[in-house]
């Protein structure tokens, strides 16, 4: 079985309870904190060398 991504019960153990992850990120989701972040990562980069 092929699987995309990272499923939240394969999160380390470092990072705490997968359940408590998931709800972290949903409520960051909601809070447009990932935006800025990858706004500002993408426009350090520049242009791509191949599209």
């Amino acid at each position: 079985m092929i699987r995309n991504s990272l499923r939240w019960h394969d999160m380390p153990s470092d990072c705490g309870p997968h359940k408590t992850v998931y709800n972290r990120c949903v409520r960051w989701n909601r809070q447009d904190v990932f935006g800025p972040i990858f706004s500002s990562l993408t426009a350090r980069a520049g242009e791509p060398d191949i599209v």
